[in-house]
């Protein structure tokens, strides 16, 4: 992940994230299908479907509406999304990272809003919808951020941390202030 969102080596970040995908390891399957979000939507979709199907949760709410996460899940508190979320340790180190390397960032790239997070990604890619092929290992770009519809300021990674976040009542209280 630090080789697609610090060092913008998407294609070899996304290598390194398909070896340990073929070991079946689940953290690396979602990775590798948020990295891949805008470049390779199709990709992304049949990997996170993957990560569903295993057992995901956060792929889980990528991948289905939320009514049929509800009726799967119930109503998930922030507590237990936050099980979700990853190791604290991996958010620590990258959000270490993104505060380190501030010269290598560019002002393209946003911090994931929320705070049990780390990871970080890019505001803007010029991305075709239509595209059926994948951009070139040389044009790909990490997945945009996903912004609150509300306040159209706030950031996130994935949707998990953006329905985290909420339920946590962090953006929640923010979001009316700022918006």
């Amino acid at each position: 992940m630090i080789k697609c969102y610090c060092d913008e080596e998407v294609a070899a970040g996304v290598a390194l994230l398909s070896q340990a995908a073929e070991l079946d390891h689940l953290e690396s399957i979602y990775s590798l299908g948020i990295v891949l979000r805008d470049s390779d939507r199709e990709e992304s979709m049949r990997i996170m479907m993957r990560a569903h199907e295993m057992g995901s949760l956060a792929a889980t709410l990528e991948v289905l509406p939320a009514n049929q996460v509800r009726k799967i899940h119930g109503g998930l508190t922030a507590e237990e999304l936050r099980l979700h979320l990853g190791p604290f340790n991996l958010g620590k180190m990258l959000r270490r990272y993104f505060v380190d390397s501030s010269k290598k960032r560019t002002s393209s790239s946003s911090h994931c809003w929320n705070p049990a997070c780390g990871r970080w990604a890019y505001k803007n890619v010029h991305h075709d919808s239509r595209r059926s092929r994948p951009a070139a290992p040389d044009k790909m770009k990490c997945a945009r951020m996903k912004v609150c519809s509300s306040c159209r300021r706030a950031k996130y990674c994935s949707k998990l941390c953006q329905v985290h976040d909420w339920r946590s009542g962090h953006h929640k209280m923010e979001c009316q202030y700022i918006g």
